[in-house]
């Protein structure tokens, strides 16, 4: 008798889980899109370029409790060497909304504030467009939509007066970069472009402090207003192992 009620429950169990469908395949319910970030800037020496890029992986929870997607974001800091021997910087900016949004917002022409509701489908259609470039529109626009999107997508601009000092960081402002970095210097653009190679990692060997950083150091009165927000360190590694 007890053989035949464990048949039953085995049976019931079996029919419950092929009502609910077969579990989706690892490639069904994740997207993958990888993107180099280029900073061009002009020199009295000519034109000057860095670039790093940077990859979004999006996936479907068995069971979403907070939100639809796991994400997964991995990108370094872009870097740019001038000729005046000063490294600039394009850090990673905070705000986790526009760094998920932005290959869907330029190259899937979504607004800002688009309700997105395959966010799969959008990553694997930019995904399979590698080489498509886009410019980020970085000066400043009327108000309005594109006004928050400019603010949010164009790259802070930052440098150090000593590389080993993280304290020495000073802000670049994009449409007047020659105050700060010296005359004949401005930003060209900056553009992103849909690749299928691996995600960067030079960061930690360009700045050795990252790896050791300890981010309550450098609280924000040390710090020039308005360059970072969050912890310190993300702004130039996410997602990356340190060495």
């Amino acid at each position: 008798m007890k053989s035949a009620n464990i048949g039953w429950i085995v049976a019931s169990v079996g029919m419950a889980l092929s009502a609910c469908g077969p579990a989706p395949s690892a490639t069904e319910n994740r997207a993958e899109v990888r993107w180099r970030m280029t900073i061009n800037v002009d020199t009295p020496e000519g034109t000057r370029s860095g670039s790093s890029v940077w990859s979004l992986t999006l996936s479907e929870p068995r069971v979403a409790l907070v939100s639809p997607y796991n994400s997964d974001f991995v990108a370094e800091a872009v870097a740019v060497e001038l000729p005046n021997d000063q490294v600039l910087f394009g850090p990673i900016y905070q705000n986790a909304r526009s760094i998920q949004l932005l290959p869907e917002r330029h190259f899937e022409g979504l607004g800002f504030n688009a309700r997105l509701e395959d966010r799969l489908g959008n990553l694997r259609s930019v995904a399979s467009n590698v080489g498509a470039t886009h410019e980020i529109p970085c000066q400043t626009p009327e108000p309005g939509d594109e006004a928050w999107q400019a603010r949010f997508d164009c790259l802070p601009l930052v440098a150090f007066r000593d590389l080993d000092d993280p304290t020495s960081v000073f802000k670049v402002d994009y449409s007047n970069a020659s105050q700060s970095l010296g005359d004949g210097y401005a930003i060209n653009s900056i553009v992103m472009t849909i690749t299928d190679e691996k995600p960067s990692t030079t960061i930690h060997a360009r700045l050795p402090w990252l790896s050791s950083l300890n981010n309550s150091e450098y609280q924000w009165e040390k710090l020039p207003d308005g360059i970072f927000q969050g912890a310190f360190g993300m702004n130039f590694s996410r997602g990356l192992d340190a060495p």
